[in-house]
């Protein structure tokens, strides 16, 4: 087998960290020894040699240079045009090439078919059809101007994500939006993500302690967050707090109403960004994600990983096992919501077990690397070229 990878990140030292869900890939298909190349955005020491940046050094500075002299910024629209243009020319004749999040590389994809290879959708989100329809319905509630939409944009612009030979989901509710907008059932494999079991570790807590429910997000307009706060209002519980924690990546007039309502309850707490969730998760009694789409969430993953019990939406389950490890309730069901959290907060014991069954759920899944690796093996197999798993 000889694999490659293409991915949007920057790779190495001295860059933002990428996700954490193309590393372990990396790292296992190099263990392997079936990696032939890695294509990024950015490279600087990174542990793999065969690594290179897709748009070469000498156009970026003269980007750079050009952007000086007028005053402007080249959008990030533009620098994935520029990437996709380059990338086709840099990513080589292997067997099978993972795309981690491929909806923006059109020219790659097709540059992969043309050699013969097979193109893989390691995709980070639900499908951008499905993202669009959900963004459609809810825009109009919050209230917010459909053209404000980004997954409404990017839909009219990026439509070759069916185009892909085979989709690794990282969730069941991704796998389901592929379905549901006409890829084959009998291409899509799922593979959930790994969390850092050494950093996010469970914490003794003193049961009669003040139940607390966090969020943790960088919160956008489909993350829900408005349908919490209505729970948590609707459960009025006694001895209890509700913790948001995060970013805000929301126009002015959302953030504006999500003040006015958390400013009305004494019980709710905002806390900026924070590069250390796990202080939070270390008290929380119940961790809730009210988020309309998501692919597998990783702060759901940290909170299981911390012993904590998860509410959250069907949509953004992951692998919450509804009355194991946590409460699975549909979109936008704040009455549903409000019960679940008023349940654990009644019923402490139950809660303190579940949060047990939800790090056991996490340790006992498959790593993610190791899972994309024996899909690439079963798809090379399917696809007749039994002969190269030899190589």
């Amino acid at each position: 087998m000889k694999a490659a990878v293409v991915t949007f990140v920057s790779l190495g030292e001295g860059w933002k960290a990428p996700p954490a869900d193309i590393v372990p890939v990396i790292e296992v298909l190099a263990q392997k020894k079936v990696l032939e190349r890695v294509i990024c955005h950015r490279v600087k020491k990174f542990f793999f040699s065969h690594v290179y940046a897709a748009i070469p050094f000498s156009v970026w500075l003269c980007i750079r240079l050009v952007e000086t002299v007028f005053s402007f910024r080249l959008s990030r629209f533009r620098v994935e045009k520029l990437f996709d243009f380059f990338a086709q020319w840099r990513i080589g004749t292997a067997d099978i090439v993972l795309f981690h999040g491929g909806f923006f590389l059109p020219r790659t994809l097709t540059a992969v078919q043309r050699r013969g290879g097979i193109a893989v959708d390691v995709t980070r989100t639900a499908h951008i059809q499905t993202n669009a329809r959900i963004e459609q319905e809810e825009y109009p509630h919050l209230p917010l101007p459909l053209e404000s939409g980004p997954f409404t944009r990017l839909a009219k612009t990026y439509t070759h994500s069916n185009d892909f030979d085979y989709v690794i989901a990282i969730s069941d509710f991704v796998r389901q939006s592929y379905i549901e907008n006409g890829f084959p059932e009998d291409r899509i494999f799922v593979a959930s993500l790994d969390v850092d079991m050494t950093r996010f570790t469970p914490v003794s807590k003193d049961i009669n302690s003040m139940f607390t429910a966090v969020y943790v997000a960088d919160t956008t307009p489909l993350k829900g967050l408005q349908y919490l706060i209505d729970a948590w209002k609707s459960a009025a519980l006694e001895n209890a707090q509700l913790i948001i924690v995060g970013g805000w990546n929301v126009p002015d007039s959302l953030r504006e109403t999500y003040t006015a309502q958390i400013q009305k309850d004494a019980s709710i707490k905002v806390v900026e960004h924070t590069a250390s969730p796990e202080q939070y998760y270390a008290d929380a009694s119940v961790f809730v994600l009210p988020s309309l789409t998501e692919g597998c969430s990783r702060v759901i993953l940290e909170a299981m990983a911390c012993g904590v019990p998860v509410i959250t939406t069907e949509n953004a389950q992951g692998i919450v096992e509804d009355g194991k490890t946590g409460f699975v309730v549909p979109v936008r069901d704040v009455n549903t919501m409000a019960e679940k959290i008023r349940y654990l907060h009644d019923h402490q014991n139950i809660a303190t077990s579940m949060g047990k069954e939800a790090r056991k759920a996490v340790e006992n899944k498959q790593r993610f690397g190791e899972a994309v690796y024996e899909v690439c093996e079963q798809i090379l197999r399917r696809e007749g070229k039994r002969d190269t798993l030899q190589a």
